[in-house]
């Protein structure tokens, strides 16, 4: 922003301006100090004037940015002043942190307050500040810059040597890749808090194909489990724990970092369960009371399987915990891949942007269509061979299972109009007594549902017909547990991120 001082001779002001008149009725005895220093003015214009050249604060920005009337400057100059806040601390807001009433009330007498808001953001600067004010001005500021900056230098060495330390250890532990263990716990708890909610809770268990797949994998191999110790990780509200009680295992640890934690030790508390030691924390960073165990069980499948990343604290867990011969439940899984033509579906999320009460939003497809969409799919309409694009066993998987890359061929099994790939997965417990679940479309739905990756535009397919493509799967780099997907197929190449 241009500054230009006017000064003042034998009273009146060189410079030039459209709003003497104006500025004049604003003119009062009292003085109006500067909002983040201890500069004080005898016009609101030298205020303004001094807010933007030294401080670099716009009352007119920040009136935009928060849509700001009347009140919300009178509360927001009370803020300023009760709270003692500094130019760039408030630049920085993304919220109003004073829309509370009680910053109605001034802390002192405020010339600010005297004017209407909208009056102040429409006067133009009238340069009244003499070049001594502001050159004092403009040093002591400086001399704080200068402070800042040399903070900053040091916080920036301090952040590089910690990155170079997270990259060393990161490369020598993993060989480089990133896992969930290297997430902070600050950055990572959001995720946890996510199963605070009791909602999430009700949909797993009321699950039905999930919930009672784990419990016939431990009561239908209840000679297996007999006097076993159990892992849970993740336990939630522990009903894993209680199907391994219920199949006789001797010992059995309980973990979660979500304060769910706590209801379950109410839970197997009332259930008179006494064989089940619960604890809250984050596997990775948490000493168990077991050294190892017989049996490490966990419900850590996401959407696409892999969402979530759960796996890597199973991986984790598997490494540290289990003992030789141990055994994962499940231990064997895979992801399959359909051609699927629902046009109506197609039309409800991408033919929709076309005419939005009469307006053209089809500049919204580019982005929606990065959207995999989480939808219970029409087994009816899926137009090809199931592809497994993905396969594991659960004892020897790595941290780079989620990276994968397939060429496919599909074969169509019907004629139609192919609108999205759907993607969905296989659980198995590879037991004596074998129990597995599928989360495709043809069969009773789950929590899971499937994911639907659209085309922008559905295309026509023939019975016998053969459809080529490639399928790329990678962690993303944004954030360790979401995932990259990219398909391509048809000659174009669609980008899709779940997240």
């Amino acid at each position: 922003m241009d500054c230009k001082l006017g000064i003042i001779v034998d009273g009146e002001d060189s410079s030039e301006s459209s709003d003497s008149e104006f500025d004049e009725s604003l003119k009062l005895d009292d003085m109006f100090g500067c909002f983040f220093c201890e500069d004080i003015f005898n016009s609101v214009a030298n205020a303004i004037e001094h807010l933007q050249c030294v401080h670099s604060f716009s009352l007119h920005s920040i009136r935009e940015k928060f849509q700001m009337n009347q009140y919300d400057f009178i509360k927001m100059v009370n803020y300023i002043r009760i709270k003692e806040v500094s130019a760039e601390d408030l630049r920085s807001v993304k919220t109003q942190l004073w829309s509370d009433d009680k910053y109605l009330k001034p802390k002192t007498f405020e010339p600010w307050l005297t004017f209407d808001f909208e009056e102040i953001i429409q006067l133009k600067q009238t340069n009244k500040t003499t070049p001594e004010q502001l050159v004092n001005s403009l040093l002591k500021e400086l001399k704080k810059k200068n402070m800042l900056l040399e903070q900053a230098h040091n916080d920036m060495e301090l952040m590089k040597a910690s990155y170079r330390r997270l990259v060393e250890e990161e490369t020598n532990e993993n060989n480089g890749i990133i896992s969930i263990s290297n997430i902070p716990l600050n950055v990572d708890k959001s995720y946890f808090n996510s199963y605070d909610h009791y909602g999430i809770h009700h949909e797993m268990l009321s699950d039905k194909i999930r919930t009672e797949s784990y419990r016939n994998a431990f009561l239908e191999n209840i000679n297996f489990i007999k006097g076993k110790s159990v892992l849970d990780v993740g336990c939630g509200t522990a009903i894993l724990s209680m199907f391994a009680y219920q199949a006789g295992a001797k010992e059995i640890v309980s973990i979660d970092n979500s304060d769910i934690i706590y209801n379950a030790m109410d839970i197997v508390r009332k259930n008179n369960i006494l064989n089940i030691k619960l604890i809250k924390g984050r596997l990775e960073n948490t000493e168990l009371p077991i050294e190892k165990f017989d049996i490490i069980v966990s419900e850590w499948m996401g959407y696409f399987l892999f969402f979530e990343g759960m796996l890597d604290s199973v991986i984790f867990a598997r490494d540290k915990y289990l003992k030789p011969g141990g055994t994962l439940l499940p231990n064997k899984c895979n992801i399959s891949l359909i051609g699927h033509g629902d046009v109506n579906f197609h039309n409800k999320y991408i033919k929709f942007w076309n005419d939005v009460y009469g307006y053209d939003m089809s500049s919204m497809i580019k982005e929606i269509l990065r959207e995999p969409i989480i939808e219970v799919m029409d087994s009816n309409c899926t137009l090809t061979e199931a592809v497994i694009i993905s396969e594991y066993d659960l004892n020897s998987v790595d941290l780079t299972y989620s990276n994968f890359a397939l060429n496919f061929k599909m074969k169509c099994i019907k004629s139609g109009c192919l609108t999205s790939f759907v993607g969905y997965f296989d659980i198995f417990f590879d037991l004596e007594c074998k129990v597995e679940f599928s989360t495709s479309p043809k069969n009773t739905p789950t929590h899971w549902k499937q994911v639907a990756f659209l085309l922008d535009k559905p295309v026509e397919v023939k019975f016998n017909d053969i459809i080529e493509g490639n399928i790329v799967c990678r962690r993303s780099k944004k954030c360790a547990r979401s995932l990259d997907i990219f398909i391509t197929a048809f000659n174009k190449e669609y980008k899709y991120f779940l997240d």
